[in-house]
């Protein structure tokens, strides 16, 4: 299986950049699911960035782990914002109501900038 994400941390931030498929199917989702929940459990109130530049198009299966990474960020107190959108997946979160949910940042930099 491909590598679904690269990690990135410093003291207080970890960068996650995803490379999603285009069509990624549920064992992918809970082989992703398996690796970043134990990380996110134990760096609570960590602030995290998932780093979109590298994906092209989110099905309903990758919005659903999205929403849940969401919920599992925010039970430990932690902050979450998403970057790097391309312009169709930035009009998706728009039209599916999702970027009430998820604060979004144009680049990587201006992500760790607004949750400092």
């Amino acid at each position: 299986m491909a590598t679904l994400f690269d990690l990135t941390r410093d003291s207080d931030t970890t960068v996650i950049a995803l490379s999603l498929a285009h069509t990624l199917d549920l064992d992918a989702i809970d082989d992703l699911s398996s690796q970043l929940f134990p990380l996110i459990t134990e760096a609570p109130g960590q602030r995290w960035i998932l780093e979109m530049s590298a994906v092209e198009y989110l099905g309903s299966a990758a919005l659903g782990f999205l929403v849940n990474i969401r919920q599992r960020i925010q039970s430990t107190g932690g902050r979450m914002m998403l970057c790097g959108l391309s312009d169709p997946l930035a009009q998706l979160f728009r039209d599916t109501a999702l970027e009430r949910l998820f604060p979004v940042a144009r680049t990587r930099a201006d992500a760790v900038r607004l949750l400092k």
